[in-house]
């Protein structure tokens, strides 16, 4: 009884593997082949674009909170091509307030 199922499932195998075999030959056979554009590399437009160059532009990219002791309310710090700026926030009050300026040295 094992044989005949051995013997009946090489048999459906077989005749799966014989039925598909002219499709997967059909996929390999020369077919005509659309043109590809082959981009140039731009070197000069990637040296516009170093990690020196990018640091330059981009200061801050991501807030890092200070909680104060007291209460909920933080502080942070946030640099971009006017200068580093000082904010307190007071999240349960949704409240954002300059703080200090520090190039001016003038509490706002």
């Amino acid at each position: 009884m094992k044989t005949d199922f051995k013997i009946a499932a090489s048999l459906s195998l077989l005749a799966l593997f014989a039925a598909s075999a002219p499709a997967i030959a059909g996929d390999t056979a020369a077919a005509p082949t659309a043109s590809v554009k082959v981009n140039k590399a731009n070197y000069e437009l990637a040296a516009r674009w170093t990690a020196t160059k990018v640091g330059k532009m981009v200061f801050d990219t991501a807030v890092t909170p200070h909680w104060l002791d007291t209460g909920d309310r933080f502080w942070y710090s946030f640099e971009n091509n006017k200068g580093r700026r000082f904010y307190l926030v007071d999240p349960a009050h949704k409240t954002k307030a300059l703080v200090f300026d520090p190039p001016n040295s003038r509490p706002c």
